[in-house]
């Protein structure tokens, strides 16, 4: 369950207590609101879980979501991209599936994935 809190066209979401407090960094995706996309959805990389969602704000008819990298998977190439995947549970449950960059230089801590997402 997540609660929406605020007025207007900004709202936070916040994430389930049992969402993980694993250390690493983070990343950002800009996703359409409707995406599906939730706190604790994971964050995928050749295959491995290598993070989760951790936040997501509303913005209007998109979603600033906050995307928690492992350190062991850290950091990411700058030419990282992400692509928002539906679950096998449903069309309404998503996870990003990172597609790794080889450009060698590293993504800074809150920057935003490239698209396509």
């Amino acid at each position: 369950m997540m609660l929406a809190a605020g007025c207007g066209d900004t709202q936070q979401l916040r994430p389930e207590p049992h969402v993980d407090r694993f250390p690493g960094y983070d990343v950002t995706a800009d996703v359409p609101a409707k995406s599906g996309l939730r706190v604790g959805a994971e964050v995928t990389l050749k295959g491995a879980v290598a993070g989760r969602v951790t936040h997501v704000e509303v913005h209007g008819s998109r979603l600033i979501a906050t995307l928690r990298i492992k350190s062991r998977y850290a950091p990411i190439d700058v030419d990282t991209q992400g692509v928002l995947r539906r679950t096998s549970s449903g069309p309404r449950h998503a996870y990003v599936e990172l597609k790794p960059g080889y450009s060698g230089a590293p993504l800074a801590d809150g920057s935003p994935v490239r698209r396509p997402l």
